[in-house]
């Protein structure tokens, strides 16, 4: 029998659907287990399973290794939280920040902006990203880049 180290991994957004698609996808990993739970400001002092409640949207039950995680839920805007994580310790980061779309998260609202502003907010917070990416670390980034940025961006902020 091989024995393989099981990565700790934490999914922001948990309780919308990309969320739930990831929690359902990680589900008896053998290399990923999800330890942690960032939810919006609603989901605070409560487990997963009552903060999605009847929102549960997979076609499979909820995994029963994520129903209880309540002490692990992060309550903070992104900025602030990323100061937080210490350098060089995650394996892996998956992000799905907005599409540059004026739209409504909870009592906060993100405003479509110049693409100019666009590329410089997100290089903002993807700096403070990659500093908390181990150097063989991974970024999976769900977004319209192909809109903001050319692909050598990434390979150069990566591979510099």
């Amino acid at each position: 029998m091989i024995f393989v180290k099981k990565y700790e991994v934490g999914i922001i957004g948990a309780t919308g659907m990309v969320g739930q698609r990831f929690l359902r996808l990680l589900e008896n990993h053998p290399w990923f287990e999800v330890t942690t739970i960032a939810a919006s400001p609603r989901s605070a002092g409560k487990t997963y399973e009552e903060a999605v409640g009847d929102r549960w949207k997979m076609d499979t039950p909820m995994p029963e290794s994520v129903k209880d995680i309540l002490d692990k839920t992060i309550h903070q805007d992104t900025f602030e939280a990323l100061k937080f994580l210490p350098a060089n310790f995650a394996d892996l980061v998956v992000v799905d920040p907005p599409y540059n779309l004026t739209k409504k998260f909870g009592t906060k609202e993100f405003k479509s902006m110049d693409w100019n502003d666009y590329k410089r907010w997100m290089d903002k917070w993807l700096a403070e990203v990659f500093i908390s990416l181990k150097p063989n670390g991974t970024l999976y980034f769900i977004n319209c880049l192909a809109l903001a940025y050319p692909m050598w961006y990434f390979r150069l902020c990566i591979f510099p």
